[in-house]
């Protein structure tokens, strides 16, 4: 993906427009991103980004919920959307011959929701559920537990669902004036990778977004902590879930490059130290894996098993290992050229896909406010040296100061 394709436009409205045209397919990938998420809540109105982005499906002056969603599946489209700690996001894949009617739909809800107290009263019930079934799944809310603690007091620690008491206590009052002050041109970025007429294309997104307000967005401030913790829950349940881990550091620092080398050798796959050490030579753990999730202001490191109570500890002594020995230099170089071909091989095939070229614009441009050529994000790769291995090991991973949280069977 060469930078030179990607383009740049403002709406007359200072909505910002990123687009990559590929004459060769027949659709259109196209995200709305808000940059308002669990971050920008207060504990008033905690869950309110996820609430608001559930009401916008509900309806409009002119379209009812089903229509909303029946009018791009019935061509074909998916159509979906998401809030996570930073941001909300609507956004669909297309054929291009009804990109102005998807984009419409969406222009629709966000201009023209009509948030009825009847709704507003359903999508409480509906989210609650939503909630009841993420504390339900220990292997879904042990993330929860986990970054509440890490990372308080800051807003991005709170769970992105809310709790059930804050999701009931919501008014109509609190729902428009959440979207009226937050869904205004500085906080929406649009952009769009497929097959794009330009003039069309940008004629299109004017003429749909053109009446989004201006706001003025704050800089939610990030409070470095060091919130070190072990937390134990009991659960009527069959298997323990573990996860332990670290800050680290945010998206655009360099460092990110050798830690994700570094989490690849670790965890990310069936040829990793984890899966083969805890699931193949012992046999502890079904699943088993490290991640990292790079968010503006903060990076947060994560280890996850899911073993019998007897096994927690060893599970726990056997991953800390596995990183011990990242600190004193023991990474071979095959395990260090095997990674960087896995990461290379990775971003290259990612770019076959519309949606996921569209995220990498996307995030480039909100975190560095510019475009990365691949093949330059490949090279940064293939630069990292076992120095720089060792050296974000010994920066970011150590052992001594995790913090875990641990979802265990009920003592009978």
């Amino acid at each position: 993906m060469s930078i030179l394709t990607i383009k740049e436009h403002t709406l007359s409205n200072g909505i910002k427009v990123l687009y990559e045209q590929i004459p060769y397919v027949r659709s259109i990938a196209f995200k709305c991103h808000v940059s308002i998420g669990t971050k920008n809540e207060s504990d008033s109105n905690h869950g309110m980004a996820h609430f608001l982005e559930h009401m916008l499906f509900k309806g409009t002056e002119l379209r009812n919920s089903y229509q909303i969603a029946n009018q791009i599946e019935r061509y074909g489209g998916s159509f979906n959307a998401y809030t996570a700690k930073e941001e909300t996001a609507f956004y669909f894949n297309v054929v291009d011959e009804y990109f102005p009617l998807a984009v419409e739909v969406i222009s629709d809800m966000l201009l023209n929701s009509t948030m009825n107290e009847h709704d507003i009263e359903h999508e409480k019930k509906v989210v609650s559920e939503e909630i009841k079934g993420s504390i339900d799944a220990p292997d879904d809310i042990i993330w929860d537990y986990f970054i509440e603690q890490l990372l308080k007091p800051n807003a991005c620690a709170k769970r992105t669902l809310g709790t059930l008491k804050s999701v009931k206590s919501f008014t109509r009052d609190q729902v428009l004036q959440f979207w009226k002050s937050n869904y205004t041109s500085d906080n929406i970025t649009l952009s769009a990778v497929g097959n794009i007429d330009e003039s069309s294309f940008l004629n299109t997104l004017e003429k749909s977004f053109n009446q989004i307000k201006s706001g003025s967005s704050q800089k939610i401030p990030f409070e470095i902590v060091n919130n070190k913790f072990q937390k134990y829950y009991e659960r009527d349940i069959m298997q323990s879930h573990i996860l332990l881990g670290n800050q680290i550091c945010r998206y655009s620092n360099p460092d990110r490059y050798p830690l994700i080398l570094l989490n690849n050798i670790l965890g990310a796959g069936m040829s990793s130290r984890m899966f083969q050490n805890i699931r193949e030579k012992y046999g502890f753990a079904y699943t088993v894996y490290s991640t990292m999730d790079y968010q503006s202001d903060h990076g947060v490191f994560f280890n996850y098993v899911a073993t019998d109570n007897k096994h927690i500890e060893r599970c726990i002594e056997l991953v800390k290992n596995e990183i011990n020995s990242f600190l004193v230099g023991k990474i071979t170089d095959k395990e260090i050229e095997d990674a960087k071909y896995q990461i290379k091989g990775s971003i290259l095939l990612s770019m076959e896909n519309n949606s996921r070229r569209l995220d990498r614009i996307l995030r480039q441009y909100l975190n560095f406010g510019q475009f990365i050529d691949m093949e330059d994000i490949v090279k940064q790769f293939l630069a990292v040296t076992k120095d720089d291995l060792v050296r974000v090991a010994q920066t970011y991973m150590n052992t001594d100061l995790f913090s875990s949280t641990i979802i265990t069977k009920k003592a009978s």
